[in-house]
């Protein structure tokens, strides 16, 4: 056979999000410089679809820790904001230190300002840890916690240690809450 009646034909399928498919024909129709053809199909449950996360921006980060849970599956219920809410509570209710939170911030905010260029997991880990050095800090005054006790603050609720039944209550509230929620 002659090379020039010989046509090489390439068939495959991808998933895109409806508001971005005009982006992705034209992507490929330019990567093909226009030698291909499209069909376009609604997606049904049987095609066994990924799951696209899709979350507000300050929420975004938190994406990383729903993937290494668990996706949701597809038309499920995407529990981004609920974990976003809970863990960065939770974490300024474990180590509520204002110091401590000053610390994280500014450690995680070097290295998201060295590495932002780096992989998008990196970038959200260190956004993540933001957020969570400023709950420590919310929670540290809260709670009157400086540096360990180092330095004395007088605390705007409690002292944790000098009020074990007001903790024993709000960790008892926190956790009916947070599995009703689960």
């Amino acid at each position: 056979r002659s090379p020039s009646l010989m046509r090489a034909s390439t068939t495959f399928g991808c998933f895109a999000a409806e508001e971005d498919a005009k982006k992705v024909i034209n992507a490929i129709s330019t990567a093909t410089g226009g030698k291909c053809a499209f069909e376009e199909k609604k997606v049904t449950i049987d095609d066994k679809p990924p799951t696209l996360l899709s979350n507000p921006s300050f929420v975004k980060p938190f994406e990383i820790l729903t993937e290494n849970y668990g996706m949701p599956q597809y038309n499920g219920l995407d529990p981004t904001f609920i974990l976003a809410l809970t863990f960065t509570l939770l974490f300024g209710i474990m180590f509520p230190d204002i110091g401590y939170g000053i610390i994280l911030v500014a450690i995680s905010t070097i290295v998201y300002l060295a590495t932002r260029k780096t992989t998008k997991f990196i970038r959200n880990l260190n956004i993540v840890l933001i957020y969570c050095g400023l709950s420590s800090i919310l929670f540290g005054v809260l709670f009157g916690e400086f540096l360990g006790g180092f330095f004395a603050i007088k605390p705007f609720l409690f002292e944790p240690e000098n009020d074990m039944l007001n903790m024993l209550l709000i960790s008892i509230a926190i956790g009916i809450l947070h599995i009703s929620i689960g």
